[in-house]
C-alpha cells in the first residue's frame, strides 16, 4: 500500500515473523546508499501546522510529499510494526514513512518548548484515544469531536521554527525558536536558574511532602 503518508508492505517473510529481505523497501534507502553529507531542514509551524520548508512556504500536500522525497534517501522513517486488528488478530509490517516521521519529530519538539508540563503529559494521551476511534470507524463519534476541540486549543502557541538534521536512518531537532519559548527569566533549566538555594530547599521539601508523610506513616508497617 503507498499514499502520500507512506508506504506498507507485507507478504512473505514479514508475515512468516522473519527478517525482511531488501525486496521489502519501498522509499526508504538501504544504508550503503546513503549521501555522504548531513542534511538540515528548516520546517516552519503556525498554530501547529506546519506551512514552510526552508523559508518556502507549501500547502500541506505539497509539503509532506517534499519531506518524503529529502528523507527518504537517508533512510528515516522506516521501521516494523505488529498491531491487533479489531478482532484482534495480529498484523505485522513493514512501513517507511519518511516526510511523517520527520514531520512528528519537529511538530514534537516544538510542543516540548512551548506547552506547559502538563499539556506535554497529556496531549498523547487524547492524540491517541483519537487515532484509536478513527481506525475502529467511529469517525463521527462525538468523542473525536471533542478531542479534536483540545487538540486545536493546545495548538494556539505551537508556533515557530524547527531544524531537523539527519546523517541516516534516525533524524533529530537540534534548533527551535519560537516567541512562546518558556525560557522567561526566572524559569529557565537549573544552571542557569536564578533562585537561591534556600529557596530551592524549601520546593524540594514541598514538592516531596507526600513521600515524607509517606514513610512517616508506614515506616513501621512491616
Amino acid at each position: 500500500n503507498e499514499n502520500l503518508l507512506g508506504v506498507t508492505l507485507s507478504g512473505g517473510e514479514i508475515d512468516k515473523w522473519e527478517a525482511p529481505g531488501e525486496g521489502s523497501r519501498g522509499w526508504c534507502a538501504p544504508r550503503e546508499q546513503w549521501p555522504s553529507e548531513a542534511l538540515r531542514v528548516s520546517i516552519r509551524f503556525v498554530r501547529g501546522e506546519a506551512v514552510a520548508i526552508d523559508g518556502v512556504e507549501l500547502p500541506g500536500a505539497k509539503l509532506l510529499a517534499r519531506l518524503n522525497a529529502m528523507f527518504a534517501p537517508y533512510g528515516v522513517g522506516r521501521g516494523m510494526y505488529t498491531g491487533d486488528t479489531t478482532i484482534g488478530l495480529k498484523g505485522r509490517i513493514v512501513y517507511e514513512a519518511p516526510g511523517l516521521i520527520a514531520l512528528l519529530a519537529a511538530h514534537r519538539a516544538l510542543e516540548e518548548a512551548v506547552l506547559t508540563k502538563q499539556q506535554n503529559r497529556f496531549k498523547p494521551d487524547v492524540a491517541r484515544k483519537w487515532v484509536e476511534l478513527v481506525y475502529e470507524g467511529f469517525y463521527h463519534d462525538p468523542l473525536k469531536t471533542d478531542l479534536e476541540a483540545f487538540l486545536t486549543s493546545s495548538q494556539r502557541m505551537v508556533n515557530g521554527e524547527v531544524v531537523l538534521e539527519t546523517r541516516g536512518a534516525r533524524v533529530d531537532a537540534v534548533a527551535v525558536r519560537s516567541p512562546h519559548l518558556l525560557n522567561a527569566k526566572g524559569a529557565t533549566y537549573a544552571q542557569s536558574a536564578d533562585w537561591g538555594v534556600e529557596e530551592a530547599e524549601g520546593f524540594i521539601r514541598l514538592f516531596g511532602m507526600s513521600s515524607t508523610l509517606w514513610a512517616q506513616v508506614n515506616e513501621n508497617a512491616d
